[in-house]
């Protein structure tokens, strides 16, 4: 994937959208509380928000968050990687923490399904990979759990002809997102229901049949943000770094400015 001769000049940081955090002033830890059961944590003078991860049949509704001491919800229920347009159980073969980063396999059939979770400050970064072509989805299902949900549409963000949403739900208020990063993906295209549900905010990303009839390998890594400011679950888009064409218009940047 991705792996022509050259460099291009972006994106600009390994974090590429990664949301900003307001608060600099925070601490974040990881912690395996029981076998085949996670706690990611984050802690700010702003919030404390806090995931839980439970392996088992490799499904995205085994991952919950709580913020500022509220009852969890899951923020990706339904979600996980199907196989001929179906999402199927897997089985667990291992799940484990190594530093700051969990990592979880199953097994579908003769297929292998991998997961890598870590926590950059509000963000949980999920990673997901599934070679041999045979998957052709990753369903982000819908956030669940939650009282009052109400979808905002992200203005000039669109996937195609469907807006992705972020979700304010509870009071006080907490803000939900889940962006692809596309930077990273190998998918064929985002898909987003026209008509969503209460809390469904992005539908996910579909691997299509080339026209040697086969897909690409399944990878993607997923920004799960969660926090009680709206601005903070947003991507960043990370810039190229100016080019040499830019002292051209210096001069012509000069003249604007005294204008102003």
């Amino acid at each position: 994937m991705n792996t022509g001769s050259g460099t291009l000049p972006f994106p600009t940081r390994e974090e590429t959208i990664l949301p900003e955090n307001r608060e600099k002033q925070f601490q974040s830890s990881v912690r395996q509380v029981a076998p085949n059961r996670f706690e990611f944590q984050y802690k700010g003078r702003d919030a404390s928000v806090t995931y839980e991860y439970r392996p088992a049949k490799g499904a995205l509704g085994e991952l919950s968050v709580k913020v500022n001491g509220g009852a969890p919800f899951k923020p990706m229920d339904g979600g996980g990687v199907r196989f001929e347009g179906k999402t199927q159980e897997g089985e667990l073969i291992s799940a484990t923490l190594a530093g700051d980063v969990v990592s979880a396999r199953f097994r579908y059939g003769s297929r292998r399904v991998d997961y890598q979770l870590r926590l950059w400050q509000k963000s949980l970064v999920l990673d997901v990979w599934c070679e041999g072509g045979d998957a052709n989805e990753l369903a982000f299902g819908e956030v669940s759990g939650v009282t009052n949900p109400k979808l905002i549409t992200v203005p000039y963000l669109t996937y195609g002809n469907a807006n992705p949403r972020v979700l304010m739900s509870g009071a006080p208020p907490v803000f939900t997102s889940v962006w692809f990063d596309w930077y990273r993906g190998n998918a064929s295209e985002p898909f987003y229901a026209k008509e969503p549900k209460p809390a469904e905010i992005n539908g996910g990303l579909r691997y299509i049949a080339k026209t040697d009839g086969r897909r690409n390998d399944l990878y993607e890594r997923i920004f799960i943000t969660n926090s009680p400011l709206y601005e903070e679950t947003l991507p960043v888009i990370p810039n190229p770094r100016p080019c040499a064409s830019r002292k051209a218009t210096g001069a012509l940047d000069r003249d604007l400015a005294a204008d102003l």
